[in-house]
């Protein structure tokens, strides 16, 4: 069977501390990250687990990748799902902007609605909604429509990235000229 040149191979590095009770620091993150493009992987892809999965939670999969870029030259930067419904998603539009021109467009961006139980997923949605002061917004209520908030975060993200100046009245997120 052949491959074509854009064949990637990757490895996928721990980002959280598991049922052996292992954790790995920042800087173990960042030498994998070393480690594997000297061993000649194309990308690396560090893990979303904002709350935990039966696990500890996990360290911010954009911070971890920048600090990644700042010690590698060729190796892709991949996010293994992050879950941008559950951020402010024009912090997480900056960040990603601030990951994508340091590593020199390297950075992929995988997303996803998350992944493990209900109670678990519900638990990241009562997170988002904290953050939401003076709406009546609810945690159920949130959850319920995940994959509307899900929708609503990646066209902001989008928008901030390929327009100048945004104003945005959405259902979830609202404001007047970011830019």
């Amino acid at each position: 069977m052949a491959f074509g040149d854009d064949l990637v191979i990757g490895v996928s590095v721990n980002n959280v501390a598991g049922i052996t009770g292992k954790a790995y620091t920042i800087q173990d993150l960042v030498h994998a990250g070393v480690e594997a493009e000297a061993m000649g992987f194309d990308a690396i892809w560090v893990h979303d687990a904002m709350m935990g999965r039966r696990t500890t939670a996990a360290y911010c999969p954009i911070n971890a990748l920048t600090a990644i870029a700042a010690q590698t030259k060729t190796l892709k930067l991949a996010t293994g799902i992050l879950t941008p419904q559950v951020r402010n998603p024009v912090m997480t539009a900056q960040q990603w902007a601030t990951l994508y021109e340091f590593s020199e467009g390297r950075a992929i961006m995988g997303v996803g609605m998350g992944a493990g139980t209900p109670t678990l997923i519900k638990r990241e949605f009562e997170g988002l909604a904290s953050l939401k002061h003076g709406t009546d917004l609810n945690p159920a209520e949130l959850y319920k429509k995940r994959g509307k908030v899900f929708d609503e975060c990646m066209d902001v993200m989008r928008r901030l990235w390929s327009e100048d100046k945004l104003t945005y009245k959405g259902d979830y997120f609202s404001f007047n000229e970011i830019t």
